[in-house]
């Protein structure tokens, strides 16, 4: 069976990219891209593994630990970042890996790799089913306030294990999906509205007139995902009629004032 999970791991300064392609810049849990210190940027590439047959090259990133020059704890088995997360204090990200195994079952105990990274400023605002590191990345901003950034991720979960992943071509018409507008490289939700042999028709809700586009089956894999991966349902022109396929949605008041500012702009100015 095929997984993907954490391998890599970058840090970048200013408007440089991580070298090597295929890195995803960690985003805030509403999908922008996110300093994690001043100027500062983490990335983490994604790799996969044949269960079958499992190489050298799968490694899987399994814990993540803020610290100095140091293993945190003496310990050898953590590998430091060569590049600081914060070159004021002087912090780095450490990180744990193991040689990637699946388990027998997906009820197995076992740690298992992360699968996404992402930063929230305040931990009221940690995406459901992510961990979180304790220790907050600390800076100011420009009018002296503290400024406070926390490093979360998810793991590899039942479904991933299951062998149940989400496919677009699983999806039936009246589903709701997240879908990227290839004109502003920007992820919006969609709904089903048909399928045939070669293309998905889909709804584009929109704060003024909605239109219908269409997926090609055989191309569209990289531009689709499931509700909610990386879109604010609650921010969508569309809302309350998706129905999220899965556990319940969490609303904090950050959400309800970030939805009460778009209609205020939409609407209003």
């Amino acid at each position: 069976m095929h997984y993907e999970f954490v391998g890599a791991l970058e840090v970048t300064y200013g408007n440089a990219l991580a070298a090597g392609g295929g890195f995803h810049r960690v985003t805030t849990a509403e999908g922008a891209a996110a300093e994690v210190a001043p100027h500062t940027f983490l990335w983490y590439k994604l790799q996969s593994s044949e269960t079958q047959t499992p190489t050298s090259d799968s490694k899987a990133i399994t814990q993540l630990c803020l610290g100095d020059e140091q293993p945190p704890q003496e310990d050898a088995s953590w590998t430091k970042l060569d590049k600081s997360v914060d070159r004021q204090k002087g912090r780095f990200l450490w990180f744990q890996t193991t040689q990637f195994r699946a388990p027998a079952s997906p009820q197995a105990k076992q740690l298992l790799p992360l699968k996404e990274i992402r930063v929230v400023r305040d931990l009221k605002d940690v995406p459901e089913g992510f961990e979180h590191l304790e220790e907050p990345l600390l800076s100011c901003s420009e009018d002296g306030e503290e400024l406070r950034t926390y490093l979360c991720f998810r793991r590899l979960g039942s479904e991933d294990l299951s062998g149940s992943k989400w496919s677009i071509l699983n999806q039936k018409a009246g589903n709701w999906i997240d879908v990227k507008d290839l004109s502003s490289n920007k992820w919006t939700v969609a709904q089903i509205l048909h399928h045939s042999a070669s293309e998905i028709r889909v709804h584009i809700p929109t704060w003024k007139k909605g239109r219908d586009e269409f997926l090609s089956r055989s191309t569209c894999r990289n531009r689709v995902a499931k509700l909610g991966t990386h879109t604010n349902v609650y921010m969508s022109p569309a809302y309350p009629f998706p129905r999220k396929q899965g556990s319940m949605w969490n609303a904090n008041m950050k959400d309800l004032q970030q939805a009460r500012e778009q209609f205020d702009k939409y609407f209003y100015d």
